[in-house]
């Protein structure tokens, strides 16, 4: 079952990808001229103090999560062929983790607002308003959307696999006089 790597795959994109773009638009400086060929490339500027804490409420965010999808996968295979026992199994867990996704929305919301008003690079604020107005609603769809996944894999594996077709029988010729 792919559904832990589905539901961590859509975490992390999540968890990860708004940070990264914010820690990079307020980080990055202009193009710097390229090193000589087999000079060490400079190093990446290091984080900001905020930028350090909500990486680590990032990753902490992703370690509360992480358990929901051997959960649900369980939950899954403890209900048999149960279709109704195993989504509404698999949906109460998701609603148990529903506020933690809720949680970090807010916190990366927040996140995202302070530095885009400590930031005076406008292509930096474009690229965390950006950022901002698409990872926030994915987070706060996030279990939405992991129901939706779940009820599809549940249908796949429910759906009866097509019988073969009956052979067909071998067409008779007409009696010859």
């Amino acid at each position: 079952m792919n559904l832990k790597s589905t539901l961590l795959a859509t975490a992390a994109t999540l968890i990860v990808a708004a940070p990264a773009m914010a820690q990079d638009a307020t980080t990055q400086p202009a193009p710097a001229p390229q090193p000589a060929p087999g000079a060490a490339a400079p190093a990446a500027p290091a984080p900001t103090p905020e930028q350090a804490a909500f990486q680590a409420e990032a990753e902490a965010f992703e370690q509360r999560v992480d358990p929901m999808g051997s959960e649900i996968a369980a939950a899954i295979a403890a209900a048999g062929s149960d279709t109704v026992k195993a989504q509404a199994d698999a949906d109460a867990i998701i609603d148990r983790y529903a506020p933690e996704f809720t949680a970090f929305a807010d916190k990366l919301d927040a996140f995202l607002d302070s530095q885009i008003a400590a930031s005076t690079d406008q292509a930096a604020i474009a690229g965390m308003t950006q950022a901002k107005a698409n990872a926030v609603p994915q987070l706060r769809g996030a279990p939405a959307m992991i129901k939706a996944q779940v009820a599809q894999q549940i249908a796949a594996q429910a759906a009866p696999t097509p019988a073969p077709a009956p052979a067909q029988p071998a067409p008779s010729t007409p009696p010859t006089e």
